[in-house]
């Protein structure tokens, strides 16, 4: 047997690893002195200290390598399968995160004064009770205006504080007319005609940003080449509307403080494009 010194430079690590390694049960001295306290090595448990380090080196937590000191060779193949199995997933989930830096990167250089400081992200949404109206409108008209004041009028003994929302079923940067559906957020016992659940959307590209709504079509635009960069593939599901600050006449009801906005200036609005898990 050899000292934890001797033992420690031939392995070409540090005495203080060994202790270290010693604390956490994965290779204790073969002998330790009553008096002195010097701990020793036998030379046969450099092989099993190599094979540590080995699977240190891989990666693999001290959890896991102190299970596969002492088993069979079949064991050990198949434990380094499933961690080989792991890192590739790791390295895909990696590859997918550098992709939304560089989507990232190009959003900002060319972000402008449209949209500053926006970013988009990808999010699920709950569903939402919610009084609802549907209409066929031309894109930028003063009707979907019209609906809102509507239907918050008609909600206004049972509107719940949460935001409105727009459900479009159509592309907003190309049709000539939009097939749309007013959505205003109810509490649980409204009783009105037409009152619905929105069903939830399970994953969108989202983007919330500040100001008029003058931008709204290059800000899809936007985010549909942002979506085509990272080879994301577009669901067959409304696109939302969601309007966290706006502008409204409240002719016939009131909304809290906090959600109107005395300009366009100071509207908040959330765009939300459901896609696909994978891509086509």
């Amino acid at each position: 047997m050899i000292r934890i010194g001797d033992f420690a430079r031939l392995a070409r690590i540090s005495v203080r690893a060994l202790r270290h390694y010693e604390a956490k049960g994965l290779l204790a001295p073969a002998h330790v002195d009553d008096r002195s306290r010097y701990r020793y090595y036998d030379l046969q448990q450099l092989a099993v200290l190599e094979r540590l380090l080995l699977l240190k080196d891989l990666g693999l937590p001290l959890g896991a390598i102190r299970s596969l000191l002492s088993v069979s060779p079949q064991e050990f193949r198949l434990a380094i399968e499933r961690h080989r199995s792991l890192l590739r997933r790791q390295l895909d989930e990696h590859r997918a995160m550098l992709a939304r830096v560089d989507a990232l990167d190009e959003w900002l250089n060319d972000d402008g004064e449209k949209v500053s400081g926006a970013v988009v992200r990808t999010k699920s949404y709950p569903s939402l009770r919610a009084l609802c109206a549907r209409a066929t409108v031309a894109p930028g008209s003063d009707a979907i205006t019209q609906l809102f004041e509507e239907t918050e009028k008609r909600a206004r003994r049972v509107r719940a504080d949460q935001a409105p929302l727009l459900l479009l079923h159509g592309t907003p940067q190309t049709a000539r007319s939009l097939a749309v559906e007013v959505c205003v957020p109810v509490t649980g016992g409204c009783r009105l005609r037409n009152v619905r659940e929105i069903e939830e959307e399970p994953l969108a590209a989202s983007i919330t940003y500040r100001g008029p709504y003058t931008n709204i079509n290059d800000v899809y635009r936007r985010m549909r080449s942002w979506l085509s960069r990272q080879k994301l593939a577009l669901a067959k599901r409304p696109m939302r509307e969601i309007y966290h600050r706006f502008g409204a006449d409240q002719v016939g009801y009131r909304l809290p403080a906090h959600r109107v906005a005395a300009s366009p200036q100071g509207y908040v609005t959330e765009l939300a494009i459901p896609i696909s898990r994978r891509s086509p």
